[in-house]
């Protein structure tokens, strides 16, 4: 069962079921436990092989949302040390952060922060590492205001060297989605749709669906 909020939602995931039937019948190169095939396009923004390239493991799933703002959260094999990593893109940096940060400027200035940038890319970043509370992230402000950001979650049972491993990580991912993230603003609203399909309740609190007028 999906639950999907628009007819745009929808033949997003018949384009997956598409690619997926067609990489099948192409008898694609992948471990014979994958459930997302290489050249799979994940929430839209880079080929699974882009992302399991940098993170040295499988997708099991992945699982996106666009109706307050953009948000994918991938899914990763039981040999990571994290369970998912959540990308995010909106207007606001509330809802890409964890932290109880809600201007740039703040997030920059914090102890836990270090300036960042991406070659060829416009605005400005930082990374976040609190050893404390185990969170860790990649922000970015693009020069019309709009954030993006990367972050697994929280590694607070973690060692020094895995946080290190896993900042590196995002550090060399994030330069290879940022440039896409600004165009999934033009998705259609889908509360949540998952590839490959995930059954449960999506809808947010109240049980209504904020995608149907």
């Amino acid at each position: 069962m999906l639950v999907l909020s628009s007819a745009g939602g929808y033949r997003l995931v018949q384009s997956y079921r598409r690619d997926a039937a067609a990489k099948a019948t192409a008898q694609q190169q992948a471990s014979a436990t994958a459930r997302v095939a290489d050249d799979i396009s994940v929430c839209g923004i880079a080929p699974a092989s882009t992302i399991e390239a940098a993170t040295g493991h499988q997708i099991t799933t992945f699982t996106m949302a666009t109706w307050n703002g953009f948000r994918c959260n991938v899914h990763l094999d039981s040999s990571s040390l994290y369970d998912y990593l959540e990308i995010s893109y909106n207007d606001n940096l509330g809802r890409v952060t964890l932290l109880n940060i809600l201007h740039f400027d703040e997030l920059e200035a914090n102890d836990n922060s270090s300036p960042l940038t991406i070659d060829g890319l416009d605005g400005r970043g930082v990374t976040y590492r609190d050893d404390a509370s185990g969170v860790l992230e990649v922000v970015w402000q693009y020069s019309d205001g709009k954030i993006a950001g990367i972050r697994p979650d929280a590694l607070d049972g973690a060692t020094d060297a895995q946080r290190d491993a896993a900042m590196n990580i995002l550090l060399d991912l994030f330069p290879r989605i940022a440039p896409t993230l600004p165009s999934t603003s033009l998705f259609p609203c889908v509360l949540a749709t998952s590839y490959p399909e995930e059954t449960g309740n999506l809808l947010p609190p109240g049980g209504k669906d904020p995608c149907i007028e």
